[in-house]
C-alpha cells in the first residue's frame, strides 16, 4: 500500500463553526453505495476488529474502570462493550478505552483510528 503524506496543517484557527459544518456536510453527503467494494470491505474489517478489541478490552482493569465510570451516569441512551446502557458520551468514552486497552486494534498512518472512530 502506498502512503501519501497528509498536507501540512495550517497554524491559523478556522472560523467558529466551520469545522463542525464541514464535518456535518461530509457525513450527510456520504454515500456508502458509491464507495469501491475494497473500501467497504476494509471498513467492515476495521469495524469488526475494533468491536472485538472493545469486547476483549472490557475485561481489562482500565476497561472495567471506564465502564464503571460510564455506569455512574444518566440517562441510559447507549451501550458499553461491557454491557448495560449509559449516557451516550460516557458510552463513547468507555468503548474507546476498551478498544485501546489491549493495544490490538487496527493501526495505520493516522494511528489507532478504530478506537477513536468506532465507539
Amino acid at each position: 500500500m502506498i502512503h501519501t503524506p497528509a498536507p501540512a496543517l495550517s497554524t491559523r484557527s478556522p472560523e467558529p463553526g466551520t469545522v463542525t459544518a464541514r464535518i456535518a456536510d461530509y457525513v450527510s453527503g456520504f454515500d456508502l453505495r458509491a464507495q469501491p467494494a475494497s473500501v467497504v470491505r476494509f471498513g467492515k474489517h476495521v469495524l469488526l476488529d475494533t468491536l472485538g478489541c472493545m469486547i476483549a478490552g472490557a475485561q481489562t482493569p482500565s476497561g472495567r474502570a471506564a465502564i464503571a465510570l460510564a455506569h455512574a451516569s444518566a440517562p441510559a441512551e447507549a451501550r458499553t462493550a461491557g454491557g448495560g446502557r449509559v449516557a451516550v458520551q460516557r458510552a463513547a468514552f468507555a468503548n474507546a478505552i476498551c478498544a485501546n486497552a489491549l493495544d490490538l486494534e487496527s493501526i495505520g498512518p493516522e494511528g489507532h483510528l478504530g478506537a477513536l472512530a468506532v465507539p
